[in-house]
């Protein structure tokens, strides 16, 4: 089944995290956000191509630092991206970054703050059809990291 804005997208909380139900971020089908979806993303034009969203959370308790999810790439934008950002318990001054790939194990934390960076990072990942988003409350003073 492929996911719609108002359908919630399937989540695969990273290693052990069997708790993410309990802090809300997840039904018990393991849907992102409960019963409602994500209600507020707006939809775009449906492509077909399903990414994947890597989420790094730092800050968040360890059952719930890594999540990931599927989404239609029609429906990624930096709109969208920011509503992720605050249903996820981060405000909107909080950090939101991409992992720009700058060699085969290596990458840049580049910041998403306007539109035209959200289209960036959705170009930088066509090939591979996966983004690598990491959501800070402080920002990280290394700004080189591992994939």
């Amino acid at each position: 089944m492929t996911p719609s804005p108002t359908t919630p997208s399937p989540v695969t909380p990273g290693a052990g995290t069997v708790d993410s139900v309990q802090a809300g971020l997840f039904d018990t089908d393991g849907k992102v956000f409960g019963e409602k979806g994500i209600s507020d993303l707006q939809p775009g034009r449906t492509t077909g191509e399903i990414w994947i969203l890597d989420f790094h959370c730092k800050g968040a308790p360890p059952n719930n630092e890594f999540l990931n999810m599927d989404i239609d790439r029609g429906d990624i934008s930096y709109y969208n991206l920011v509503c992720l950002k605050l249903k996820l318990g981060y405000a909107s001054r909080d950090f939101l970054y991409y992992k720009k790939r700058c060699g085969r194990n290596a990458a840049r934390l580049e910041l998403i703050d306007f539109h035209h960076q959200a289209a960036e990072m959705i170009k930088e990942g066509e090939g591979e059809m996966k983004a690598r988003l990491v959501l800070t409350k402080k920002q990280p003073k290394e700004m080189q990291v591992s994939i």
